[in-house]
Order: structure tokens, then sequence, then C-alpha cells
């Protein structure tokens, strides 16, 4: 690690300590995740929740909620133990954006199946003995795929389980990855089948720009090569938990702490202000 890299690791660790976590997860899918006590219950509606996470991030958080809330107080037992009526029941009318009953129904349909044929969404991810982690997270993508409840997938249901092998960033992907296998705050800590060290950071082209800023990727481009450029120089900071800081940087954006301009009023208080390099 060159001083450079020592100086950015210093200032993240920084913005990180300054981050208020509960404050922050008012204002955060994962906060109804935690929400939940028992750790099937979160596992199942970190990926409900992360699938979701598109939007502005109260209307998401509405969206979850509403998604959800058929599925009671237990949505890991009732999906569990549910059939196709009932997963049709549970998510007739539902509509956010983009995203419809039938593409809920098919997401419902496939947790239901990865629960009942494995025991749990972890125990999904790891029956792929694939060489690369995108390969391991394509391979967990194509099998809840094909648990789907229609007989084609369309696309709004691609829309919610994206492939990392298709080229993008599968932003909402990754964090749920980052949700289940972190165990570090805020994080869930529940997978056992992924390290830390292997998740891809969660990217899209608002969270670019930040990295952007610290000089962490020069690619323009935003897919899953950038993905892959920002988690490697992360590792360089910390080869064990690279995305440790994610959530503080991420919520620089969502708190509006960071105007994406120079400027008096926010910038001084800004605690990567001096590693910063947005002109």
């Amino acid at each position: 690690m060159n001083e450079k890299q020592k100086r950015l690791k210093r200032f993240l660790e920084n913005a990180e300590q300054k981050c208020v976590i509960e404050e922050r997860l008012a204002n955060d899918p994962l906060g109804i995740v935690r929400e939940y006590a028992d750790d099937a219950d979160r596992e199942v509606v970190a990926l409900v929740a992360a699938v979701l996470a598109y939007g502005q991030v109260q209307l998401v958080r509405n969206a979850i909620r509403r998604a959800l809330e058929p599925l009671g107080n237990n949505p890991a037992q009732f999906l569990l133990n549910a059939d196709s009526d009932s997963i049709t029941g549970a998510t007739s009318g539902f509509l956010y954006r983009m995203t419809k009953a039938e593409d809920l129904a098919d997401l419902f349909h496939a947790i239901s199946t990865s629960l009942k044929e494995d025991g749990s969404l972890d125990a999904t991810f790891a029956r792929s003995k694939a060489d690369t982690f995108t390969e391991r997270c394509s391979d967990f993508v194509q099998t809840l795929r094909s648990w789907r409840l229609r007989p084609e997938p369309t696309r709004g249901f691609r829309y919610l389980l994206v492939d990392p092998a298709d080229g993008s960033t599968a932003k909402r992907f990754c964090l749920f990855l980052r949700w289940v296998a972190r165990s570090g705050e805020p994080d869930l800590g529940l997978w056992e089948s992924v390290s830390t060290a292997e998740i891809g950071v969660p990217v899209d082209t608002h969270t670019k720009r930040f990295w952007r800023y610290l000089g962490v990727c020069q690619r323009k481009t935003v897919d899953w090569k950038l993905v892959l450029e920002i988690t490697e120089n992360l590792k360089i900071l910390d080869s064990v938990d690279p995305l440790k800081y994610d959530f503080s940087v991420c919520h620089l954006g969502i708190s509006k702490a960071c105007i994406h301009e120079r400027s008096e009023e926010h910038c001084p208080s800004c605690p990567i202000e001096p590693v910063c390099q947005l002109s």
C-alpha cells in the first residue's frame, strides 16, 4: 500500500466511524430487513428488499413493506409452506414501477422452492462449484430464475434477478450479497457460502461518482468490469473486508451530504473532503 492509499484508507475509516448507522438505516432498505429477528426471515426479506431497491428510497421502502405484508411475521415459514395459489394470492395487486404482481410471484416461488429443496438461499448458492465468483453468482441467479412460477422468464422478472455474467453491475444483487455475507455492521453475516473478501461492491451511476471522486476507479463504463475494478482497489485497503466502507460512502449521497459539486456549505464537513478529487 503506497502513501496515497494509506491516506485514503485513513479518511475512509474516519467516514465509517462518523456514520451513525441507526440514523442511516431509517433511510435504507436494510433497516427493514433488520426489523426481523429470525435469521431465516432475514435472509428471505433481504433478497426481496434488495431486488426491489431501485428508485427513491422512501418509495423503495414502501414497496418492500407492501410486498412483505401478505407474508406475515414469518416470511420464511410462509414461503416454505406456500403453494402456487397462496403465492399468487399474496402478490395479487402488487405494482411498483416496472415490477408487477406476476414478477413478484415468480420471485416468491423461486424463494419457496429454494427453501423446500435446499433449506435456505445460502445452501442454494453453495450448489455451484464454478471456479470464479462471477460464475457462482450467475449459477445462483439462473437457478432461481428456473424456479419461477410462469413458463417463461419475463423482462420484469429478469430485472429483479440480474445475472452478473450478462455484464451489468448487478448492483441490487451485490447489495443482497453484502447484507447476507458480510458480518460487520450494519450487515447481517448470515451466509457461510460466500466470504466477505469475494463480494463485489454494489455500484450504479450514482455510487460510481463517489468512488471516482476518491480515485478508486478510472473505468467510465458502468458495468461488471467496473465492479471488479473498484472491489480490487478496495482490497488493497482491506483484503479481508473490502466492502466495509460501502455503507458510509453510499450514504453520503442518500443523506445529500454530497451534492456532487464544490460547495462551501457542504464540503468542509464531509469526512472524505481531504481526499476528494471532485473539481
